[in-house]
């Protein structure tokens, strides 16, 4: 009996020893897990200190699968993507955010959010309509002007008609710039010359990549405004071919303009990028799998660069995105009245 008594008793005081040792290396682990949780985060948000956004991104993103359940880590990335321009995806992760975690804090900026966006829609949809009125009295304006010169100066030569319609563009872009730009969303302004014209074309740069840039141009009396996507866009002068590229996050594009019937028009474009880019797939020497897509046929990416390089040789463009070389309005006014 005692025999079996010391029996039971060894076996409990095993059975004690690996629940402690069980216990001490889950305690480990979580320690572990704690200071990996922590060091991943100081790194995400030094990097958006730094501006370094995709960075930041990438380290935020990293928390949250080690941590599904941390506020901060939504904040932080949703931050990353609004520095960066993409406000649309920033509201998508604090609306994942929200239903994980049910911060109210989350579901505050949230809401704040939302309405931004929502004004930031109103507004483009009002300056759509403004335009589109202004570009109809200008017109009729136009019209008017020319029958008037017509009846009281037949006289006048073709020469010195096109020496009085010089300054039409320069005047034509000064009230724009006064009344229609949106200048509390630009960076700044600047002169291409796209066409082979006399007539530049004006760039506006955008504050941010959800701004974009937009390319004003004008022919026959009427201003026209072509809004970009996000900021970066390159062009071949004088050749009348503008390329917008650009993208994020595995989705990215190349979109060609020309200026056709005055206005700047799609003539080409194709996209690719990750079928899924919330679950990227790689290929064995770990480069992304992606797909390509020209005017809406499925390639290679050999066969889309060859598609892109029979409409735009990217060799001869130049980038039309001058962050570091722009005028205010006042200074591109002043530009325009001294050419």
């Amino acid at each position: 009996m005692n025999k079996k008594r010391k029996v039971l008793t060894f076996i409990l005081v095993i059975e004690a020893i690996i629940i402690i040792v069980i216990a001490a290396f889950l305690v480990i682990c979580m320690n572990s897990n704690t200071a990996k949780i922590k060091k991943q985060m100081e790194l995400a948000q030094n990097y958006l200190l730094a501006e370094e956004y995709d960075e930041a991104i990438a380290a935020f993103e990293e928390v949250i699968n080690l941590e599904p359940k941390m506020v901060e880590a939504y904040i932080g990335l949703a931050e990353a993507y609004t520095q960066s321009g993409d406000l649309e995806k920033a509201a998508k992760i604090l609306k994942k955010g929200y239903k994980r975690t049910d911060s109210e804090e989350l579901k505050e900026q949230l809401d704040e959010l939302e309405e931004k966006l929502a004004e930031m829609e109103a507004q483009t949809e009002e300056t759509t309509d403004t335009d589109t009125e202004a570009a109809a009295v200008t017109t009729t304006v136009a019209e008017d002007f020319y029958a008037q010169e017509a009846i009281t100066e037949q006289d006048t030569t073709s020469a010195d008609a096109a020496v009085a319609g010089d300054d039409d563009w320069k005047q034509a872009y000064i009230d724009y710039l006064q009344y229609d730009s949106e200048s509390e969303y630009m960076d700044g302004y600047n002169l291409i010359y796209l066409d082979d014209d006399d007539i530049p074309e004006l760039v506006e740069v955008g504050n941010c990549e959800a701004a974009g840039c937009r390319i004003v141009n004008y022919s026959n009396g009427t201003v026209y405004v072509t809004q970009l996507s996000r900021l970066y866009f390159s062009y071949i002068e004088r050749k009348n071919l503008l390329c917008n590229s650009g993208g994020h996050m595995d989705c990215y594009y190349d979109v060609v303009f020309s200026i056709i019937n005055g206005e700047l028009e799609v003539v080409a474009q194709g996209s690719y990028g990750a079928e899924d880019n919330s679950n990227v797939q790689f290929d064995a020497d770990g480069n992304p799998i992606y797909y390509y897509e020209w005017n809406g046929v499925r390639m290679t990416e050999k066969e889309y660069e060859q598609e892109l390089s029979k409409v735009y040789d990217v060799n001869k463009s130049v980038s039309g995105y001058q962050y570091d070389n722009l005028y205010t309005v006042e200074e591109m006014i002043e530009v325009m009245e001294n050419r």
